[in-house]
């Protein structure tokens, strides 16, 4: 007879016995007493209701359910209830055959034939299940070929837990004793590595708060999955099928070294410093507390790469590591260490320390970056910028990397090679500068309605007649107020906000000449400061042409001024920026004058037209044997080239008197006017010469 008819057969008498029970509770093991065919080691049986609950069952049954996943469970456990009908007061017998179910997590699965009847008007319905492998042959030869194991586990977690059944090929293969029917405690026969962890996840499973958890047997991972057996609460029992996931956590260890290790110098990286960052504020209460940070930036970094090439850069980065691994050694702290975040950035963690020693830590660092770096045969002196940052009754540990990045960037603002502590004034700083930057972005957005220019007079010398001017623009906050220039150009150099901002100020300077012009007003020149970033946009000369066109303004009306460092960044564009300028008819200054490192072969090449001596000589030029020296030195320099020169911060008569006497042909300074709005500019220009 097929497996179909013996469970029809089977699953009909048991059902006619049960229904003979006269008692509220069907007893499916008395009721298994009376009928012999059931004693098949193979015969699964449970009583489930319609909604699916299993009402009881026998042990087979759940020692193999239990290993099952239990989605698939449920889903085949409806799909049988819905098949199930009474029909004209007969109660038919429902039977499926090879039904296949997967084991958790595993590619095994369970062959099984199925029968169900309803037992009566109380919605119960008997399942009988024989399961079969591909041999056919019985149930326990299939769990014990199982590539997993299964286990029987009982108890509650004030008794502790006892494994009654324990089957499968992994069990051999681990090292751990089959059981069955006798009762071992859970620990004297699985060797864990953690037992108190163990045993909180058993704990956790039987209250129902977990259904799966991983633990170590010798150098196996593992991976349990519980399913719970109806029953008392005070003792419960358990069907765990574990699987071995030694390689899937081996392969997930290696995508986590991949993911959280530098793969230039193995070190740990950005993201392992979030990780421990987070790790640390999560036990804030355990953490020591002393526990610091600190930034490091290998200074002019660019000009290696550049200079010898990104392989060699590398190297040297590679050398940088192995230097600060050595901090280890050098420091006593309960726990340091070394991130590489990316390019020529470093960060140390450090906790459990005095004082002393985070400031002793710093000098180390310094101390690493005294020794020459080899290459090539060649020696190459590198030094450092740093920034520090301790955690504090009012610093969480994910601001540590903040602050000491702040003090970092105050570092290389000083000129680098130095060590620079967080302080709140820094964080002050920032917001503000956020602020601002936030601002400027609006500021453009709005079309410039901010944005003001004043223009201050250029004066001729000898007939102290008004030649030109220089436009500086004036920003009106909306909340702040008057910000002073000192405080947002850098912001938007550094945003990159000032392509936009000195569009504007072209853009603006030509519609005023034109006003000028309209008004009957002589022409003068008008000077405007171009930043470094302007000046190598590669679209910055056909961008001023296209504005001038624009806006029909002659080129001749209107000087560009930049810095000599602006100007020496990169000579070669430069020197063909400036030619590409001077063909136009658009002159250039060179700004602030002495201040920067420009040779006096690249003063020969540039094709500037004026020279502005910056304040800084002109301040204190009749009281200074210096000043006086640079700035004659300067003038006649400029007459021999043949270019123009300007004094600026021309503040008193005394200095204009001296500037005359030795020939300087233009000066600029509030001792003839501070930068003035529009119509007092106007005004100024129709005063009669002093």
């Amino acid at each position: 007879m097929s497996h179909e008819g013996i469970l029809a057969d089977t699953i009909e008498n048991l059902a006619s016995v049960m229904k003979e029970e006269e008692a509220d509770i069907l007893d499916l093991e008395k009721a298994v007493e009376q009928v012999p065919e059931t004693e098949d080691a193979s015969l699964l049986l449970t009583v489930i209701d319609r909604e699916g609950t299993v009402l009881d069952s026998n042990t087979r049954y759940h020692n193999v359910f239990g290993i099952l996943d239990q989605d698939a469970v449920l889903s085949s456990r409806s799909k049988l209830l819905s098949d199930v009908t009474e029909s004209d007061g007969d109660i038919l017998t429902v039977t499926h055959s090879e039904w296949s179910l997967p084991i958790i997590e595993s590619d095994d699965s369970v062959t099984m034939d199925v029968a169900a009847l309803p037992l009566d008007s109380k919605d119960k319905v008997l399942v009988a299940v024989m399961p079969r492998n591909e041999e056919g042959n019985g149930l326990q030869d299939l769990i014990e070929n199982l590539h997993t194991f299964v286990m029987r586990v009982s108890g509650n977690p004030k008794e502790g837990f006892t494994v009654t059944y324990l089957e499968g090929k992994l069990a051999g293969k681990v090292g751990l004793s089959r059981v069955s029917g006798k009762g071992i405690p859970l620990f004297d026969l699985l060797p864990c590595e953690d037992k108190e962890k163990v045993t909180e996840y058993y704990q956790q499973a039987f209250a129902g708060e977990r259904n799966e958890f991983t633990f170590k047997i010798k150098n196996y991972t593992l991976a349990a999955y519980v399913t719970i057996i109806p029953g008392e609460k005070d003792q419960r029992e358990a069907i765990v099928s574990v699987q071995d996931i030694t390689s899937l956590k081996q392969s997930e260890n290696a995508v986590e070294t991949m993911a959280y290790q530098d793969p230039l110098t193995g070190l740990p990286n950005r993201r392992m410093l979030t990780a421990d960052l987070a790790e640390l504020a999560r036990n804030m209460h355990k953490a020591s507390s002393e526990t610091g940070l600190i930034s490091i930036d290998i200074d002019h970094f660019k000009n290696i790469n550049d200079s010898i090439g990104h392989t060699a850069g590398d190297r040297f980065i590679m050398m940088t590591a192995e230097r600060l691994s050595r901090l280890e050694s050098l420091v006593t702290v309960e726990h340091l260490k070394l991130y590489h975040l990316g390019g020529d950035e470093f960060v140390i963690l450090a906790g459990g320390y005095e004082q002393r020693t985070f400031d002793a830590l710093i000098n180390y660092i310094d101390a690493l970056f005294d020794e020459p770096f080899l290459y090539r045969e060649g020696e190459f002196h590198l030094r450092a910028s740093m920034g520090a940052s301790r955690i504090s009754s009012s610093t969480e540990p994910e601001e540590l990397l903040k602050h000491a990045d702040m003090a970092l960037n105050q570092s290389k603002k000083a000129g680098g090679n130095r060590a620079t502590f967080f302080s709140g004034k820094m964080q002050d700083e920032f917001l503000y500068s956020v602020r601002l930057e936030n601002g400027l972005r609006q500021a453009i957005k709005d079309g410039g309605k901010e944005f003001t220019l004043y223009y201050q007079p250029v004066i001729d010398a000898e007939g102290e007649r008004i030649i030109g001017c220089e436009a500086l623009i004036r920003w009106n906050h909306p909340e702040i107020g008057l910000v002073p220039p000192g405080d947002f150009i850098k912001i938007a150099e550094e945003s990159g906000l000032i392509i936009p901002i000195g569009e504007w100020v072209i853009r603006e300077v030509c519609s005023q000449i034109k006003q000028w012009d309209a008004a009957g007003i002589e022409p003068v020149t008008v000077s405007i400061n171009i930043s470094s970033e302007q000046f190598q946009d590669a679209s910055f000369v056909g961008d001023v042409i296209s504005i001038l066109t624009e806006e029909g303004v002659a080129f001749n009306r209107i000087q560009l001024e930049m810095t000599e460092n602006g100007l020496m960044e990169d000579t070669k564009e430069t020197l063909e920026t400036l030619a590409e300028l001077k063909r136009n008819g658009i002159a250039i200054a060179i700004d602030d004058f002495g201040t920067g490192y420009s040779s006096l072969s690249y003063l020969k090449q540039f094709e500037v037209q004026t020279l502005k001596i910056d304040q800084s000589f002109t301040r204190e030029l009749t009281d200074n044997q210096g000043d006086k020296a640079i700035v004659a030195a300067t003038i006649q320099l400029a007459k021999s080239l043949g270019l123009n020169v300007v004094a600026e911060g021309v503040e008193t008569k005394e200095v204009s008197l001296y500037l005359k006497g030795i020939g300087c042909p233009h000066l600029q300074g509030f001792y003839y006017s501070k930068p003035l709005t529009p119509v007092l500019f106007e005004k100024f220009l129709s005063r009669p010469a002093q």
